[in-house]
């Protein structure tokens, strides 16, 4: 087995054992979630959630028309991650093209990806101050059923889903 050390953008990613020397994915690299205000999410997640991150950039030209087919594009985008690394959340603001898709409610039976989720030290703390933030709760904190977890399902401000971890002792 061979293990990789990963930097995206200044942000650690833990090391990842692979199974075989045959994997075509080396590493996962991050998670995009699209938003339409950038300074409100990145308040939620770096504020609320205690996330860092890299100042947002602007993205534009040839490269990035290509790969998404999408002439004259212009994204913010920023890097959020934890101290210890152990995982990537992109947030993207698409300033053109410019498109609001917000939805209500998303359902977690929906094709698609349907929620990132964090390991955190207190759930029933920062449910409180998700809610005071802008955001909801999906329930109260359960705890799961071999009583190792406290879980809880939650949306920030825009209405992302949220699932949040804490082992319990």
């Amino acid at each position: 087995m061979k293990h990789y050390s990963v930097f995206v953008n200044s942000i650690s990613v833990n090391k990842l054992t692979l199974g075989n020397d045959m994997s075509e994915v080396l590493a996962m690299r991050h998670t995009g979630l699209v938003v339409s205000d950038m300074d409100v999410c990145l308040r939620f997640y770096t504020e609320i959630l205690g996330l860092k991150y890299a100042e947002p950039v602007l993205e534009s030209g040839a490269c990035l028309e290509t790969v998404l087919k999408a002439p004259g594009v212009r994204v913010r985008t920023a890097k959020l991650g934890t101290e210890k690394g152990t995982g990537v959340l992109e947030l993207l603001q698409f300033l053109s093209p410019y498109e609001d898709s917000r939805k209500e409610s998303r359902s977690f039976c929906q094709h698609g990806l349907t929620h990132v989720a964090f390991t955190v030290q207190d759930v029933s703390r920062l449910k409180e101050r998700i809610e005071k933030a802008g955001g909801s709760s999906l329930s109260e904190p359960v705890p799961t059923t071999d009583g190792k977890y406290l879980l809880l399902f939650c949306r920030d401000p825009e209405g992302n889903l949220l699932e949040l971890v804490q082992f319990l002792n």
